[in-house]
């Protein structure tokens, strides 16, 4: 038996178990393609994810297998990915420039189409980095200004081009 479907027989005997615990299941790595093909038949999510494209890493997709689309933003910082001296924080240590985050703005919209919910977890959190690229991508989406913390602008100036102070006008800083 192949490694491939062997490993798409074990996520079906785990997801026929707690079936209705779990709404999603996350591929970590290209053989579990075969896997995320076969989970649309087995109505769970799927997730589309970001990261280092190292070996044997998913691609980013748009492809829906349920209800439910989620993607998750890891980051690309491809030095402390697998780096044994790099802590959690390093690994995830990684701000998105706007030019990276379109593709994903397109995916999103996509996603969100296909999906009855859809949702999108940045995980590059350290130092409020996942927070940054967050509302990036809430004002990419939305095609606005939206509500940015003053103190994220103080150590993140770009994102005065996004932000409108709390009564609703864009936030200007000078």
């Amino acid at each position: 038996m192949s490694k491939k479907y062997e490993t798409y027989a074990t996520v079906k005997e785990l997801i026929a178990e707690i079936k209705d615990a779990i709404s999603k299941a996350e591929a970590a790595e290209r053989h579990w393609i075969i896997a995320g093909e076969k989970l649309a038949e087995l109505k769970t999510a799927g997730r589309s994810k970001d990261q280092p494209q190292i070996g044997r890493a998913l691609e980013p997709t748009e492809h829906v297998t349920s209800a439910v689309g989620y993607v998750r933003l890891h980051g690309r910082n491809y030095q402390n990915w697998f780096s044994p001296k790099a802590d959690v924080r390093a690994r995830y240590d990684y701000l998105y420039r706007p030019e990276e985050l379109e593709p994903w703005v397109v995916r999103i919209k996509e996603i969100a189409q296909d999906a009855e919910e859809a949702y999108v977890v940045a995980n590059n959190h350290n130092l409020g980095k996942a927070t940054v690229n967050a509302l990036e991508l809430e004002a990419f989406l939305s095609g606005g200004p939206v509500r940015v913390p003053p103190v994220l602008v103080e150590h993140y100036p770009d994102l005065q081009g996004i932000a409108k102070d709390s009564s609703g006008d864009l936030t200007t800083h000078g």
